[in-house]
């Protein structure tokens, strides 16, 4: 799994931004994550398989801007079996997104607390 240092240190190389506003963009998206989370899970009870895949895209969108790379590749499969409508397999990549939120979640408390 990756590691938020990974990322924050792919993001500021590869953009420019600098740690502390970088800090603040992780903040915006590990906010809005528990909002995402629900609204997949009621998605995939409600084998609502367009929303899902949409709110799948939206979700890698966000990864790959954050480059949380091994998430977006989460996103990425959990899109594409929404749209083959392979609940199982959505369930599945649900959880796996959700542990690697959690340990990313984790890098950015450490950040967040070192950068204090």
């Amino acid at each position: 799994m990756q590691k938020f240092t990974e990322a924050i240190q792919m993001l500021g190389a590869e953009t420019g931004i600098i740690k502390e506003k970088a800090l603040k963009l992780y903040k915006l998206f590990f906010t809005m994550y528990v909002d995402t989370k629900a609204q997949v899970s009621e998605q995939i009870f409600r084998r609502d398989f367009t929303g899902l895949a949409k709110s799948a895209h939206q979700l890698k969108g966000a990864c790959a801007n954050l480059r949380f790379v091994d998430m977006y590749g989460l996103a990425l499969k959990l899109e594409l079996a929404a749209k083959e409508e392979k609940i199982d397999l959505c369930q599945e990549l649900l959880s796996l997104i959700d542990e690697q939120y959690e340990d990313l979640l984790k890098g950015y408390q450490i950040a967040v607390n070192e950068n204090a």
